[in-house]
């Protein structure tokens, strides 16, 4: 496991562990492990529909099933809500309130593929460009880190401004005279 405190108005990490017991392994969960994001990937799809005027907080939206063909060879995927229900008609706000699947990959597939991509990409979600055009990455299976994620998140608090997470306040010399502030 692997936990990041940080202040989302200036990057500055409080708290950062990522392992257990450095000497037993070096490996830092925060930054260097990669996993899938799922569902935490949700708020920045409905904040992009949002900034494009497209749906409004009591937009209705359909949640219904839909097929969708992945291309030559491979077999169209069925989505499914977690509780494999769907609910009919839901408000943009409960569909996000809910965690909602089958609305979440509607509204994606209504922004587009490429521009929730390049909304990525603008807000740094991912630590590297973006491009693959893969349905399922409405639903989180890009993998990213926790320092990626968290640095996102913050976006959020703090008025839409990113932030560089930061460990490093001050550089002092063996004089103590600060060499850096």
């Amino acid at each position: 496991g692997s936990v990041i405190i940080m202040d989302p108005f200036n990057g500055d990490i409080v708290s950062m562990v990522g392992g257990v017991n450095y000497d037993l392994s070096n490996f830092n969960r925060v930054n260097q492990a990669y996993r899938q994001p799922g569902s935490s990937i949700k708020p920045f799809i409905y904040a992009q529909a949002l900034e494009t005027k497209k749906f409004l907080p009591n937009t209705l939206i359909l949640d219904s099933n839909i097929l969708l063909d992945q291309g030559n060879n491979l077999p169209v995927w069925v989505p499914k809500n977690y509780s494999n229900k769907s609910y009919g008609q839901l408000t943009f706000r409960r569909a996000l309130e809910t965690s909602n699947n089958l609305v979440t990959l509607k509204i994606g597939l209504d922004l587009g593929l490429k521009s929730v991509n390049e909304f990525l990409d603008k807000i740094h979600f991912y630590n590297r460009s973006h491009t693959d055009e893969v349905y399922s990455s409405l639903l989180g299976a890009v993998e990213n880190n926790l320092l990626n994620l968290t640095k996102s998140y913050a976006i959020f608090l703090n008025g839409g401004y990113i932030v560089e997470p930061s460990i490093i306040k001050k550089v002092v010399s063996n004089q103590g005279e600060l060499i850096i502030n």
